[in-house]
Parts: C-alpha cells; structure tokens; sequence
C-alpha cells in the first residue's frame, strides 16, 4: 500500500541566532513524530515515497542556505508472528516546497513482510538561513550579572560575573553564581528599535522573582541600557526568574509602541514577532 500521512505530534521549532557560515543568521531546528500508515504488501521489501510539511513558517528560496534531514522509524508492529518482517528510513531529504512556501520532508520508507507495518517515523530537519529582521521589533541583545555598589548603582567599572551577548545562544539552565562574589544587579541592553523607556517600570514591565519576594528596582544606565536589581541593590540569593515582558498589558516598547520581541530563543531574543516574554535565570548560592 502507498504510504499514508496521518498528522504529527510533538511537533516543535527552535530558533537560534548564527553568525555565518556566509550570510546565514538564524537556524532553525524542526522536530517531531509522524504517524503513519504504511503496510508491506509481499514478503520481500515493500519500498515508497512520503513527503509531509515540517514547518508552518514560511520562508523564501533566497532566504535558504542549506537543509538537512534525518529520519528513523519510532513505531511499527507485525499482525502475525513472523521472523522475516522488517521496518526501514532508507534516506531523509527536505527542501523547500514550492507551492505552500514551507519546509517539506521526504522520507524513503520500506517494510518488509506482508504481515509489517510502520506506524511513526521520528525526524529532525535543520535549516540554515538568511533572515531580514523585521524593522522596529524591539530586542534583548546583552544580558550581565554585576556586582555593584549598592550606594552607587550606576558605576561605570562593575564586576561582570556572567555576561551573555548577541549574537549568540542563551544558556538552557539557571545560570550559577557565587553568592560571595555578591550578585546584586543584571544589566540589559536593548537594539534594534528605540527603547521607550516610560515603558520599563521595575516591578511592573521587569521582575526579578526571589525567593524572598523582593520587589524590583532599577536605574536608567543610557537610551538602551539599564540596571535591575532587588530594591536597594542587596546580594540576589537563591533561585532567580528574571523576566522583561513582552506580552500582557504593560510589556516594554519601542518608540511608536511596538511591545518587546523577547521570546528567549537566543540574542538577540525574538521569533522576529512582537510580543513574548524574555525569561533569564540564575542561581546564587555559597559554597
């Protein structure tokens, strides 16, 4: 029998930001689970086709520098007990699919055995390529745990205890600091739009969840550059959730009033539309 395509599930984008090679600047990372239906039909090899979308974004030829795809079988069963039946992804190829304008998938499948069936194929494709960020979307560039002067907040000669900067990944975990270092303030950098800094209230548009409850406080460093801390700039213990909202009712902006495009995919943060929350953790203890 043909192969059937069902649906996916599980299925998932991930967005980095890259520097090269050549003009690529983001890569983007699909994964998922196809379910299947595909039958052998003699007790030799059965062997077909199955192309299926992996993405919903859509993207242009100019727009693709390279594609590459790996596919596996995840689930099949046998009807009848039979030691000659067999499952396989001979080959995994994706491109661009011309008509819907998203990444499209073509696995080579074969099942061995009139009584085999291969019901889900797991797959990742990888794509690399050259985007033109959108104009005026707001973005995190550059995050720094600091410790400074609790009387004098805005000193230009602070320590750097971690400093995350764009273009580049974002660490996956909470980021580990010593406590007797005296982590007490995390520096931001906004780019690619104008910052309208009305709209960065401590507390409100930038939290930063203690385990204490502490509220937020901070200082304006420059037009895209501030300083947050716990009210007073006192040592950050603990497990902390920075956050600078890019959704809900009072997010930060851009002049003009476009929200923060600060999804924490990577720096600078964003999917390249506006709105999400960039969410950065540490943790601080001693020892």
């Amino acid at each position: 029998m043909t192969p059937k395509f069902i649906t996916i599930v599980d299925q998932l984008e991930l967005v980095v930001g890259v520097s090269g090679p050549g003009t690529a600047n983001r890569m983007y990372i699909y994964t998922g689970t196809a379910v299947i239906d595909f039958a052998g039909l003699t007790d030799d090899w059965t062997r077909d086709s199955l192309q299926f979308d992996v993405s919903t974004r859509l993207f242009s030829s100019i727009q693709i520098n390279r594609i590459v795809a790996i596919a596996a079988p995840s689930s099949y069963s046998n009807t009848k007990p039979n030691p000659s039946v067999g499952w396989a992804v001979d080959n995994a190829t994706a491109g661009l699919d011309a008509t819907t304008q998203r990444i499209q998938l073509t696995t080579k499948l074969a099942v061995r055995g009139r009584d085999g069936q291969l019901l889900r194929v797991a797959y990742q494709v990888t794509v690399l390529a050259s985007v033109q960020l959108q104009a005026g979307l707001l973005k995190v560039n550059t995050v720094r745990v600091l410790a400074v002067p609790s009387t004098n907040p805005t000193t230009v000669t602070p320590a750097v205890l971690y400093a995350a900067l764009g273009p580049g990944p974002l660490p996956s975990h909470p980021v580990p600091l010593q406590a007797e270092r005296n982590p007490n303030c995390l520096e931001v950098q906004f780019v690619n739009a104008i910052l309208d800094g009305n709209s960065v209230i401590p507390g409100t548009s930038v939290t930063l969840a203690t385990p204490g409850g502490a509220a937020t406080s901070g200082v304006q460093m420059s037009s895209d550059t501030w300083r947050f801390g716990i009210t007073g700039f006192l040592p950050i213990l603990g497990l902390c959730t920075f956050t600078v909202r890019g959704d809900g009712p009072t997010p930060v902006r851009a002049q003009g009033g476009t929200s923060l495009d600060g999804d924490p995919l990577q720096l600078p943060s964003g999917d390249d539309v506006a709105g999400g929350d960039f969410v950065f953790k540490l943790d601080s203890e001693f020892g």
